[in-house]
This record gives C-alpha cells, sequence and structure tokens, in this order.
C-alpha cells in the first residue's frame, strides 16, 4: 500500500494574463504531477519567440514527460489557450499532448455533448441543459465583439480604451476550439465534473483528497 505523498512542490508559470500551475506530489517511490491550466491573453513584455512552446517544453522536463492529471478550469483563453494544437504537430498543445495524460479533469459544461444546443449529458437535466445553450451563446457573443473591436481598428469609432476593453472581453470569452479539441482526446480518460462529483484521482493521487 502506498502512503501519502512527503512533499509536494508548486511551480507557477509567468504567462502573462494567465494561469499555469504544475503540481508535484513526491511519494516514497515514485512522482506524479498535475497541470492545472494553461493559458495567456497577455503574455509577458519582451515576449521570446515561441513564448508558449518555452513553458510547454518547461513543463514536459519538470514532469518527466509523463502527467499524471490535467485540470482545465474552465474555457476562457487565459485558462486553455496553451493547449492549442496545430497541423503540424508543434504547437504547445502538442507538447502536453505528448506527456500522454493519465487523467483530464474539466467542468460539466466541457462535455462533447454540450457542445451542441439539442442536448448535453443526460444525467445533468433541462435546467443544465439551457445552462449549456447559455454559455454557447456566450461564446458567439463574444466572437462578435471582438470581431467588431478588430474592425474598429480601422474605422477608428470607439476610442483606444473601449477599444481594447472590448477586444480583450470578446478574445478570453471564445471557444478556443482547437484547445477544446485537444482536452477531449489527450487523457487517457476523460472526467467532466459538476460539484460534489468523484474527480476520480484516488489511484493517482494516493493520500490526496480533491474535492470539486
Amino acid at each position: 500500500m502506498t502512503c501519502g505523498p512527503t512533499s509536494a512542490t508548486l511551480f507557477a508559470f509567468n504567462v502573462g494574463f494567465g494561469d499555469c500551475f504544475l503540481l508535484r506530489f513526491q511519494y516514497p517511490d515514485m512522482r506524479r504531477h498535475v497541470l492545472i491550466d494553461f493559458g495567456s491573453t497577455r503574455q509577458p513584455k519582451p515576449r521570446p519567440s515561441k513564448f508558449m512552446n518555452k513553458v510547454a517544453d518547461q513543463i514536459k522536463e519538470l514532469c518527466g514527460g509523463k502527467l499524471d492529471v490535467v485540470v482545465a478550469t474552465h474555457r476562457h483563453k487565459d485558462h486553455i489557450e496553451g493547449f492549442r494544437t496545430n497541423k503540424s504537430g508543434t504547437a504547445p498543445g502538442d507538447v502536453i499532448a505528448s506527456c500522454n495524460p493519465t487523467l483530464v479533469l474539466q467542468p460539466w459544461t466541457e462535455h462533447p455533448d454540450a457542445e451542441t444546443d439539442a442536448k448535453i449529458s443526460p444525467d445533468q437535466g433541462e435546467a443544465s441543459c439551457n445552462f449549456a445553450k447559455a454559455l454557447n451563446n456566450m461564446n458567439r457573443l463574444s466572437a462578435a465583439v471582438y470581431k467588431v473591436a478588430k474592425a474598429d481598428e480601422k474605422r477608428g469609432v470607439f476610442d483606444d480604451r473601449t477599444r481594447a476593453a472590448l477586444s480583450f472581453l470578446g478574445e478570453n470569452n471564445i471557444a478556443n476550439k482547437k484547445s477544446v479539441k485537444n482536452l477531449m482526446k489527450m487523457g487517457e480518460k476523460n472526467l467532466y465534473l459538476a460539484f460534489g462529483q468523484d474527480p476520480g484521482t484516488k489511484d493517482i493521487l494516493p493520500g490526496v483528497d480533491l474535492d470539486v
């Protein structure tokens, strides 16, 4: 029987306006690594070339090429932009996916069935279905706001401060589909959690209690 961890180390990455944390649990005979979010909307200045890739590479090095748990708290760009992929397989999200996470945890609103307006996971009920529809509508509105803000860079209807605020709000709240799709498929197991549900980490993180 494996006892609990002997220590825990938190690595916090400077991704600018965003969040990215790697939590290491040290056991007598092993290490476990949990990545909590990986996103940015405004990267630090001066920004190195391929900045998010450098962060992803550092995460991979620190975890020894193996992530045990990935937690994506919600789909705002400042929390999940780093999980995006590209066709050549060289994006930061491709690096994280190569760490073969054992378990990926996301909110129930990210369940594949919640991607349409028709339904979500059957066990959530009508109220949750309506909530998922509202979130999808918010994503559509945000995309429209971002489009207007970018177009106004040439028209100049808004003042600089208003234009910057609209651009930030719109960009941060768009669907971020490449990141979302990557999170859906990168884990050996994916769980979409609501309040009070079992996160399924007992065997992966022995001696660690995790509440949703």
